[in-house]
Formats: structure tokens, C-alpha cells, sequence
């Protein structure tokens, strides 16, 4: 699989500029811990980057690899993140939270 060069992306110019618009981040924070995708106060990865995150899925017909998307939260967001623990928040709490925010 071709790697995606995620400096094609710019998150914080691009569609995803308008997220927040339509979220607080305070407020989605709370609707993680609402829907159960938050459990911890030392969480890393935030409601917030989850959201920001889920629409990079899919760039330009090419789908992205864990190692992707754990490379673009430490880059964009400076958190750390292995595969393992990413793949995981791909749960049930995680589809739970992506409904609301589309609710």
C-alpha cells in the first residue's frame, strides 16, 4: 500500500477548520465521557483529536494504515499514541461518540 503523505493534509486549514464551528471541545469532551469513549481523566487521545481524526480515514480513495494516523496524531496533536491502543478506541464507544457528533 502507497503511504499517505499526510503534509497534503493540512487539519487545521482544511474542511476540518470547520468542525469547530459545530463543537466546543469542552463540550465534546463531556459527550466522550457520556457515550463511555472517555473513562479516564488521563486519556490521551481526546474526543476532540478522535473526531478531527475519523475523516483522514479515507484521503483521496487510499485507505490509511494505523501507522498513519498514530504518526498524524503525534505530529498534528504531539500525542503518542502505539497502534495498538489507537485500534482499540475503534470500539463500540467510539462508533457511540462519531453518532452523537453526526446527531
Amino acid at each position: 500500500m502507497e503511504k499517505l503523505n499526510f503534509k497534503e493534509i493540512d487539519l487545521s486549514e482544511s474542511c476540518f477548520s470547520g468542525l469547530s464551528q459545530y463543537f466546543e471541545a469542552s463540550a465534546l469532551e463531556s459527550l466522550g465521557r457520556e457515550v463511555k469513549f472517555i473513562e479516564r481523566s488521563t486519556s490521551p487521545l481526546s474526543a476532540w483529536m478522535f473526531l478531527k481524526l475519523n475523516p483522514c480515514l479515507i484521503h483521496n480513495g487510499k485507505e490509511i494504515s494505523l501507522n498513519d494516523l498514530v504518526d498524524e496524531i503525534r505530529d498534528n496533536f504531539g500525542v503518542k499514541l502505539t497502534k495498538q491502543s489507537l485500534d482499540e478506541r475503534f470500539n463500540i464507544y467510539g462508533v457511540k461518540l462519531m453518532r452523537k457528533c453526526f446527531e
